[in-house]
């Protein structure tokens, strides 16, 4: 059998992370759990037969760096098991499939060179040129244990790197002249061959410059592979994708993203009917508290239809 391996980053809902997992199977799971979940039952995950809960944990913020660090360390951890993945997928913790994965499984059969990866190219004086027109502070300047038990510091750390930003803004970025490529960007969630995600990592371990430049960029894990792979032999087969400024995130190829809002799924019929009628083979974001139901009916109705 042709297996997958999902690369899964997940910091709560331990609950929906057994739940992913155990729907993925006989598919493997590389999992990294961020630093800042120090109550995970990492053991309970790690149980299960499918799933390798890799030792690096990186203390992920929204739209920093170290999530690029944790995506990349997952990938070395596939690549590194020993067996020839058909893909790596990255989801999250708040994904779940809504087609058979043995759907999936043909689609990448079918597409041997595909990579379902979304680039569009940053043009000038866009609104996605802005997420990488500055110097970005998006991590604290102080550890996250300190920040958590001392609310004061955090509040001053929060409007420091916030004065910080609004100043850098004034200087500008040219962060292509730092990397000598075109900048790329694209939804976070792809899945590639393990050829194109060794020569990922190959990029980011020879060009220290990448991780250099990139440390400091608003959404890295929606531009660093992009521009990887952008500017590479594989760019013609991953998926061109239509400048919508602050909606691009919204064209994941394999991802079915709600639309608007904080794209949070409810329980209804009409949440229901978009998902099935998305044609992608996962949606996010969705939680075993608040979409217990939906979950249950997808699992009824899309994953096991007739059982």
């Amino acid at each position: 059998m042709n297996r997958i391996a999902f690369l899964l980053l997940t910091h709560d809902d331990p609950a929906m992370t057994e739940r992913l997992c155990t729907r993925l199977a006989p598919h493997r799971v590389f999992v990294h759990v961020d630093a800042k979940a120090t109550g995970f039952p990492v053991e309970r995950i790690e149980a299960l037969d499918n799933v390798t809960v890799i030792k690096t944990r990186e203390t992920v913020f929204w739209a920093s760096f170290p999530m690029v660090k944790a995506i990349l360390a997952l990938m070395r951890a596939a690549l590194a098991d020993g067996e020839q993945f058909l893909r790596l997928m990255l989801i999250s913790g708040t994904c779940y499939p809504v087609r058979p994965l043995d759907e999936l499984v043909r689609h990448f059969e079918e597409n041997p060179g595909h990579q379902d990866l979304a680039l569009v190219k940053v043009a000038p004086g866009s609104h996605l040129a802005g997420l990488s027109g500055r110097h970005w502070a998006l991590s604290p300047m102080v550890s996250w244990t300190a920040l958590k038990s001392r609310p004061a510091l955090a509040r001053a750390d929060t409007a420091l790197r916030n004065w910080r930003n609004r100043f850098a803004k004034l200087i500008g970025r040219d962060i292509s002249r730092e990397i000598d490529r075109a900048m790329y960007f694209g939804s976070t969630w792809w899945a590639m061959t393990p050829d194109a995600c060794r020569f990922a990592l190959e990029q980011s371990d020879q060009e220290p410059r990448l991780a250099k430049a990139f440390t400091s960029v608003w959404a890295a894990d929606e531009q660093f592979f992009q521009t990887i792979m952008g500017n590479s032999a594989y760019a013609p087969a991953c998926v061109p994708v239509t400048d919508r400024g602050g909606e691009t995130l919204y064209e994941a190829p394999l991802h079915f993203i709600y639309p608007t809002g904080t794209r949070d799924f409810g329980n209804t019929d009409s949440d229901f009917d978009m998902i099935r009628n998305s044609g992608k083979y996962f949606a996010r974001k969705l939680t075993s508290a608040r979409n217990a139901p939906l979950l249950d009916r997808i699992d009824r109705e899309l994953l096991n239809p007739g059982s």
